[in-house]
Protein backbone atom coordinates (compact mmCIF):
# COMPACT_ATOMS: atom_id res chain seq x y z
CA UNK A 1 0.00 0.00 0.00
CA UNK A 2 1.38 3.42 -0.93
CA UNK A 3 1.66 6.26 1.57
CA UNK A 4 -1.40 8.03 0.15
CA UNK A 5 -3.37 4.80 0.49
CA UNK A 6 -2.59 4.74 4.22
CA UNK A 7 -3.96 8.25 4.68
CA UNK A 8 -7.08 7.30 2.72
CA UNK A 9 -7.58 4.19 4.88
CA UNK A 10 -7.18 6.22 8.09
CA UNK A 11 -9.59 8.89 6.82
CA UNK A 12 -12.18 6.24 5.94
CA UNK A 13 -11.82 4.60 9.35
CA UNK A 14 -11.62 7.68 11.60
CA UNK A 15 -12.74 10.67 9.54
CA UNK A 16 -10.73 13.48 8.05
CA UNK A 17 -10.22 15.54 11.20
CA UNK A 18 -6.53 16.25 11.71
CA UNK A 19 -4.96 17.17 15.02
CA UNK A 20 -1.75 19.08 15.66
CA UNK A 21 0.69 18.20 18.41
CA UNK A 22 1.11 21.19 20.72
CA UNK A 23 4.09 20.10 22.81
CA UNK A 24 7.14 17.98 22.48
CA UNK A 25 6.35 14.43 23.54
CA UNK A 26 9.84 13.10 24.27
CA UNK A 27 9.91 14.67 27.72
CA UNK A 28 7.82 13.65 30.64
CA UNK A 29 4.89 15.92 31.44
CA UNK A 30 6.53 17.51 34.47
CA UNK A 31 9.69 18.48 32.55
CA UNK A 32 7.61 19.83 29.66
CA UNK A 33 5.58 21.95 32.08
CA UNK A 34 8.70 23.17 33.87
CA UNK A 35 10.32 24.22 30.57
CA UNK A 36 7.11 25.99 29.52
CA UNK A 37 6.94 27.93 32.80
CA UNK A 38 10.66 28.69 32.69
CA UNK A 39 10.19 30.16 29.21
CA UNK A 40 7.19 32.25 30.27
CA UNK A 41 6.72 33.08 33.96
CA UNK A 42 3.14 34.15 33.19
CA UNK A 43 2.31 30.43 32.97
CA UNK A 44 3.27 29.87 36.59
CA UNK A 45 0.38 29.32 39.00
CA UNK A 46 -0.42 27.40 42.18
CA UNK A 47 -1.01 24.20 40.20
CA UNK A 48 2.57 24.29 38.85
CA UNK A 49 4.24 22.62 41.80
CA UNK A 50 7.37 20.85 40.64
CA UNK A 51 8.18 18.06 43.06
CA UNK A 52 10.32 16.36 40.47
CA UNK A 53 13.65 15.19 41.83
CA UNK A 54 14.86 15.14 38.25
CA UNK A 55 15.32 18.92 37.97
CA UNK A 56 18.47 20.35 39.56
CA UNK A 57 19.88 23.85 39.44
CA UNK A 58 23.37 24.87 40.52
CA UNK A 59 25.00 28.30 40.55
CA UNK A 60 28.63 29.17 39.76
CA UNK A 61 30.48 32.44 39.43
CA UNK A 62 32.82 31.27 36.67
CA UNK A 63 32.78 28.98 33.65
CA UNK A 64 35.80 27.13 35.10
CA UNK A 65 33.83 26.19 38.23
CA UNK A 66 30.84 25.22 36.08
CA UNK A 67 33.02 23.13 33.78
CA UNK A 68 34.60 21.27 36.73
CA UNK A 69 31.12 20.52 38.08
CA UNK A 70 29.86 19.27 34.70
CA UNK A 71 32.88 16.98 34.38
CA UNK A 72 32.13 15.55 37.84
CA UNK A 73 28.53 14.68 36.83
CA UNK A 74 28.81 11.15 35.51
CA UNK A 75 26.01 9.84 33.34
CA UNK A 76 24.84 13.19 32.01
CA UNK A 77 24.73 14.50 28.47
CA UNK A 78 26.05 18.04 28.44
CA UNK A 79 24.88 20.16 25.49
CA UNK A 80 26.91 23.37 25.15
CA UNK A 81 25.95 26.24 22.89
CA UNK A 82 27.38 26.25 19.39
CA UNK A 83 30.45 28.51 19.56
CA UNK A 84 31.21 31.41 17.28
CA UNK A 85 32.48 30.75 13.79
CA UNK A 86 34.97 33.59 14.27
CA UNK A 87 36.86 33.00 17.54
CA UNK A 88 39.71 35.19 16.36
CA UNK A 89 37.40 38.19 16.91
CA UNK A 90 36.65 37.26 20.54
CA UNK A 91 34.56 34.82 22.53
CA UNK A 92 31.81 35.22 25.13
CA UNK A 93 32.95 32.74 27.79
CA UNK A 94 30.89 29.56 27.50
CA UNK A 95 33.30 28.27 24.83
CA UNK A 96 35.51 27.20 27.75
CA UNK A 97 33.05 24.36 28.38
CA UNK A 98 32.52 23.18 24.77
CA UNK A 99 35.14 20.43 24.93
CA UNK A 100 33.91 19.00 28.21
CA UNK A 101 34.19 15.20 28.34
CA UNK A 102 30.43 14.92 29.04
CA UNK A 103 29.53 16.92 25.93
CA UNK A 104 27.43 15.00 23.42
CA UNK A 105 27.81 17.76 20.85
CA UNK A 106 26.91 21.42 20.56
CA UNK A 107 23.30 22.48 20.04
CA UNK A 108 23.47 22.32 16.25
CA UNK A 109 24.83 18.77 16.37
CA UNK A 110 22.07 17.33 18.58
CA UNK A 111 18.97 18.62 16.80
CA UNK A 112 16.41 15.83 16.66
CA UNK A 113 18.21 13.67 19.23
CA UNK A 114 17.13 12.96 22.78
CA UNK A 115 19.05 12.10 25.93
CA UNK A 116 18.03 10.65 29.29
CA UNK A 117 19.94 13.11 31.49
CA UNK A 118 20.69 16.54 30.04
CA UNK A 119 22.88 19.30 31.45
CA UNK A 120 22.73 22.85 30.10
CA UNK A 121 24.30 26.20 30.98
CA UNK A 122 22.38 29.43 31.37
CA UNK A 123 24.73 32.38 31.66
CA UNK A 124 24.78 36.18 31.77
CA UNK A 125 23.26 36.44 28.29
CA UNK A 126 19.77 35.49 29.54
CA UNK A 127 17.18 37.56 31.39
CA UNK A 128 13.45 37.90 31.99
CA UNK A 129 11.86 40.86 30.26
CA UNK A 130 9.06 43.04 31.58
CA UNK A 131 6.66 40.61 29.88
CA UNK A 132 8.06 37.86 32.19
CA UNK A 133 9.35 35.89 29.20
CA UNK A 134 12.86 34.51 28.94
CA UNK A 135 15.02 36.60 26.62
CA UNK A 136 18.66 36.75 25.61
CA UNK A 137 21.04 39.45 24.58
CA UNK A 138 23.09 38.99 21.44
CA UNK A 139 26.30 37.10 22.08
CA UNK A 140 29.24 39.10 20.82
CA UNK A 141 30.56 37.55 17.64
CA UNK A 142 28.14 34.62 17.64
CA UNK A 143 25.74 34.39 14.71
CA UNK A 144 23.45 31.89 16.45
CA UNK A 145 20.59 33.26 18.60
CA UNK A 146 21.24 32.20 22.22
CA UNK A 147 17.56 31.72 23.08
CA UNK A 148 17.14 29.29 20.18
CA UNK A 149 20.26 27.38 21.21
CA UNK A 150 19.03 27.12 24.79
CA UNK A 151 15.65 25.84 23.61
CA UNK A 152 17.29 23.23 21.37
CA UNK A 153 19.48 22.03 24.24
CA UNK A 154 16.86 21.96 26.99
CA UNK A 155 14.22 20.18 24.90
CA UNK A 156 16.51 17.20 24.23
CA UNK A 157 15.82 15.92 27.76
CA UNK A 158 13.84 12.77 28.54
CA UNK A 159 14.33 12.03 32.25
CA UNK A 160 16.42 14.52 34.24
CA UNK A 161 17.56 18.09 33.73
CA UNK A 162 20.62 19.66 35.32
CA UNK A 163 20.67 23.46 34.92
CA UNK A 164 24.01 25.12 35.56
CA UNK A 165 23.71 28.89 35.99
CA UNK A 166 26.89 30.90 35.50
CA UNK A 167 27.22 34.52 36.64
CA UNK A 168 23.47 35.27 36.55
CA UNK A 169 21.95 35.40 40.03
CA UNK A 170 18.67 36.89 38.74
CA UNK A 171 17.94 33.89 36.50
CA UNK A 172 19.05 31.52 39.25
CA UNK A 173 16.61 33.12 41.70
CA UNK A 174 13.73 32.99 39.20
CA UNK A 175 14.29 29.29 38.50
CA UNK A 176 14.63 28.56 42.23
CA UNK A 177 11.24 30.24 42.71
CA UNK A 178 9.72 28.07 39.98
CA UNK A 179 11.10 24.94 41.64
CA UNK A 180 9.98 26.04 45.08
CA UNK A 181 13.55 26.03 46.47
CA UNK A 182 14.02 22.30 45.89
CA UNK A 183 17.05 20.73 44.25
CA UNK A 184 19.18 23.86 44.26
CA UNK A 185 22.85 24.37 45.09
CA UNK A 186 24.74 27.61 45.33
Amino acid sequence: MEENGIFQLINEQFGEERLQLTKKIRTNRELANFISVMWDLNKYNDRNIFNNDDINITYFNTYKEANDYIISRKGISYIPFTPTLYPQNGTVGFEFTCHNENSVGVTHQVIGQEFENVCIIIDKHFYYGEDKKLNAIHMVNNVYPPLNMLYQAITRVIQSLDIVVVDNIEIFNQIVNILGNKNTKQ
